[in-house]
């Protein structure tokens, strides 16, 4: 005689056996979202409402930054709604009413559909950091725009087959997609999107690349120079990381992980997006990208080490690297550069 305890755990276990992993990395992960966003919160909001209502760059940075975070806490509570649901349908598997079919499926859709605007936000963020990094040059604008209007609509396409199943009758109810199908899927999506983070994190890396060596010109290995250096660095090293999610996400989709390799990396990828744009915005507002850091350093650094400058005619930080009174309190340094055709380059 079977154990009616025994056979519930069992079928606990057979039912969560692909998903108690994931819910725990989606655990991880959006704590960790969570704690950046707060983070930047405090930080975009510090200085006092009047700056912040002044700085066009700031209103953006936190509007962009609240949406994506408060679009993921919905997909989680959404999500943690089906779960209960699924849990409670073990103890009352009478609980299969045309309502409650209904309603799984509209909020699966809902859940699709702002994972694919989240994943789209964090793209548009990157790209509006490229453009800034490059003063907003028109051709590096309408290069951007180009990837990420193709970016949007994969999303959308991408959106539209996975919703599709979600519209057919009981009676018309596909058969499960196999692992190609699913990874074809997956390309229409994460190509684009791929495609448009590299493109942003080039443009970025090239004209940190840029600054960088303007730096150790002028510099040497001063604590500046050092500190720009790594920054460059950690900067690069974020950027790669993210490609690399996307492409083991990409993988995932094919079934050639172990079994619950898909669904961790579809549950989190979604919180890895907002987590990494959200980290673009803090090194954008706490000026740590490489030119960032040395336009608010410089000064500094001029003053507490002044033999270092003595002999260098005109071309000391605190005459480089200046911020522009009429820029003070919007948070916009202008850096002129000679090696650069004396653009500024704008934050």
């Amino acid at each position: 005689m079977s154990d009616p305890v025994a056979d519930l755990l069992l079928e606990l276990y057979k039912t969560y056996k692909s998903t108690v992993l994931s819910d725990l990395f989606v655990g991880i992960v959006f704590g960790a979202y969570a704690g950046l966003y707060g983070t930047s919160l405090y930080i975009l909001l510090r200085n006092g409402r009047s700056r912040l209502l002044r700085s066009t760059p700031r209103l953006v940075m936190l509007t962009a930054s609240s949406t994506m975070f408060a679009l993921g806490l919905i997909a989680l509570v959404l999500q943690t709604s089906l779960r209960y649901q699924q849990f409670a349908h073990l103890f009352d598997s009478s609980n299969t009413s045309l309502w409650s079919a209904h309603r799984t499926g509209v909020v699966t859709a809902v859940v699709a559909t702002i994972t694919r605007i989240i994943y789209v936000l964090s793209e548009v963020v990157c790209a509006w950091r490229a453009a800034v990094m490059w003063n907003y040059d028109r051709r590096v604008v309408a290069v951007l725009m180009i990837f990420l209007v193709g970016a949007t609509s994969a999303a959308g396409v991408n959106l539209g087959r996975t919703l599709h199943p979600l519209f057919l009758s009981s009676q018309q109810s596909p058969p499960p997609e196999s692992g190609k199908k699913l990874g074809e899927c997956a390309v229409i999506l994460v190509g684009p999107l791929l495609a448009t983070n590299i493109l942003s994190t080039a443009l970025i890396g090239i004209k940190a690349w840029q600054h960088r060596d303007a730096v150790l010109k002028h510099l040497g290995m001063s604590s500046v120079a050092i500190r720009a250096e790594k920054t460059f660095v950690i900067f690069i090293e974020s950027g790669l990381a993210y490609f690399g999610i996307w492409v083991l996400y990409l993988v995932s989709t094919f079934r050639v992980l172990p079994d619950p390799g898909f669904d961790v990396m579809d549950a989190i990828l979604v919180y890895f997006a907002g987590l990494y744009s959200t980290g673009v915005i803090i090194f954008v507002t706490l000026r740590k990208s490489l030119t960032s850091l040395i336009a608010g350093n410089g000064a500094r650094t001029h003053f507490s080490h002044p033999p270092q400058f003595t002999t260098v005619e005109r071309r000391t930080i605190s005459t480089m690297y200046t911020r522009d009174d009429r820029y003070a309190d919007s948070d916009i340094t202008a850096i002129p550069s000679p090696a650069f055709n004396n653009k500024s380059l704008r934050y």
